[in-house]
C-alpha cells in the first residue's frame, strides 16, 4: 500500500487541474522540466496573490465574518497549492517539514496573524533575490503558521486543509476568465 502522506489528496488534485486549465501553473509535463525563470515568475505572481488573499482574511477577521474568513482561508490554500506544486510537494508534506529553528529565530514573540504577514514579506523578498532555499523555507513557515492559526482541529488532532480547499473549490470550479501574460488570472465579471 502507498504511503498516503506522500500522495496529494483528491481535492488538491482538483485544485491543481483547475489551476493548470487556466494556465496559472503549467502542465505536469512542463513542471517536470521547469526552468528557474518560469518557476520564479509563478512564485512571484502567486506570492502577490497570496498577499492579496491574506488582506481579505484580515478584513474578514476584523469584521468577524466567519463565512468570509473560511473563504479567505480556502483562497489562500488554493494559492499555496499552486506554490507547493512548483516545489513538487503537497500539504501533508509541507506541514511535516521542520522549520522550528528558523521560526524561533525570526518570529519569536509575535502573534500568528502577524507572522503570516512576515512570512509573506520574507517569501517575496527571497523571490526577488532568487534564493530558492529561502523561498521554500518561508512558504513552509507561512503554511505551518496558517495551519496552526486556523486549520488545526483539536477534536481529530489533524489539520483540516481539505475542508477549506473544498469551500474554495466549490466557488472557483466553474469560474471563467483569462490568465494574463504575467500569470495573474482575471475572473470574468458576471
Amino acid at each position: 500500500m502507498a504511503d498516503v502522506s506522500k500522495l496529494p489528496t483528491p481535492i488538491e488534485e482538483l485544485v491543481k487541474e483547475w489551476a493548470q486549465e487556466r494556465n496559472i501553473i503549467p502542465s505536469d509535463e512542463v513542471l517536470e522540466e521547469l526552468d528557474e525563470d518560469t518557476a520564479l515568475k509563478i512564485l512571484t505572481t502567486q506570492s502577490m496573490k497570496l498577499s492579496s488573499e491574506l488582506s481579505e482574511y484580515y478584513e474578514a477577521k476584523y469584521k468577524g465574518d466567519k463565512a468570509a474568513i473560511d473563504d479567505a482561508i480556502g483562497d489562500m490554500l488554493v494559492v499555496c497549492n499552486s506554490l507547493n506544486i512548483v516545489f513538487g510537494l503537497h500539504f501533508a508534506q509541507m506541514l511535516n517539514i521542520d522549520t522550528e529553528k528558523e521560526w524561533n529565530k525570526r518570529i519569536t514573540g509575535m502573534t500568528n496573524s502577524v507572522s503570516l504577514s512576515i512570512a509573506i514579506g520574507y517569501l517575496q523578498d527571497y523571490i526577488i533575490k532568487r534564493d530558492a532555499d529561502n523561498i521554500f523555507k518561508w512558504l513552509v513557515i507561512f503554511e505551518k503558521t496558517l495551519a496552526e492559526l486556523e486549520l488545526y482541529d483539536s477534536e481529530t488532532g489533524r489539520y483540516s486543509y481539505e475542508k477549506y480547499l473544498n469551500i474554495a473549490y466549490s466557488e472557483i470550479k466553474d469560474r471563467k476568465g483569462k490568465t494574463l501574460p504575467n500569470g495573474n488570472f482575471v475572473k470574468e465579471v458576471k
